[in-house]
């Protein structure tokens, strides 16, 4: 090959290498060290974890429970300790005195999805909208109830009530069931015996809930603490409705249009359909 030739294909390689990481660099506005985290994550997923956290060793739990200094006045007592609950997320306690756990343990990749790509808030994209239970992939998230039987102040007692879940971040009981936040599903869990467990599958109530930043999903769900229901009408003012970015739960003025669209529709058909009642 000619000198000129060389020159010639060395500078084309190079206008490549160049136009190829001008792409990238307007595809993925990220800093360097952003940049790279991407890459690890796409290309290992959650098993990089495991490598970052190996040899580190957690104190046991009495240990740990020295180590806090309570304020005068307050004590700090061990409820619950691994391998029982991982990664709590999630904390109720029901009518019947019994504390409701929900362990985070796929964190922070959903099971059965692919990531194709990271938007420049790192949300991300995914190959596919899941299926809800009992059609879906299962998941390392679980739902344990512990239970203090002897009345001791200790709960000795642990049942996992709900296995195989993906990215579940909420739980609660009450009107007949148990409330689990599932993203992208609201799911319902009935209790047809009346011990305050559920049985059987669940039924999907709501959909639609965001799964893109699995560190900021849909999440504490409770009774009528917060200010508006899932129609964004207000629990004490029926004929009030709010449907602009203020009912968000966070970055409400952040790339909310469609959002806001889709919340307005769905306030909407409610509002109508509730006048049509007579409720309003």
């Amino acid at each position: 090959m000619s000198a000129r030739c060389l020159t010639a294909v060395t500078v084309a390689a190079l206008l490549c290498a160049a136009s190829w990481h001008v792409t990238r660099a307007q595809s993925r506005p990220f800093t360097p060290q952003v940049d790279e985290f991407v890459d690890v994550y796409l290309k290992h997923g959650g098993d990089k974890l495991t490598t970052w956290v190996q040899g580190q060793v957690a104190p046991p739990p009495d240990r740990t429970l020295r180590a806090f200094k309570a304020l005068a006045g307050l004590t700090v007592e061990l409820v619950a300790a691994e391998p029982v609950i991982r990664q709590p997320v999630d904390l109720h306690f029901d009518d019947r005195g019994r504390l409701w756990v929900v362990q985070y343990l796929q964190y922070p990749f959903p099971a059965g999805l692919t990531i194709t790509a990271y938007d420049q808030y790192l949300r991300a994209r995914y190959d596919r909208v899941p299926a809800p239970p009992p059609n879906h992939v299962r998941g390392a998230d679980k739902i344990t109830v512990l239970e203090d039987k002897d009345g001791d102040g200790s709960f000795e007692s642990h049942q996992d009530v709900i296995t195989g879940l993906n990215i579940t971040t909420s739980v609660l009981t009450g009107h007949g069931g148990v409330w689990v936040m599932n993203p992208p599903y609201l799911l319902f869990y009935r209790d047809t015996t009346g011990d305050g467990l559920p049985d059987g599958e669940p039924e999907v109530r709501l959909s639609g809930f965001g799964l893109e930043d699995t560190h900021s999903l849909a999440n504490s769900l409770t009774w009528k603490t917060s200010v508006l229901n899932q129609f964004q009408q207000s629990h004490d003012v029926s004929n009030l409705f709010v449907v602009d970015g203020s009912s968000h739960v966070s970055a409400s003025c952040q790339n909310p249009t469609w959002t806001i669209m889709a919340l307005a529709w769905r306030s909407c058909d409610h509002l109508v359909s509730e006048f049509r009642k007579g409720n309003l």
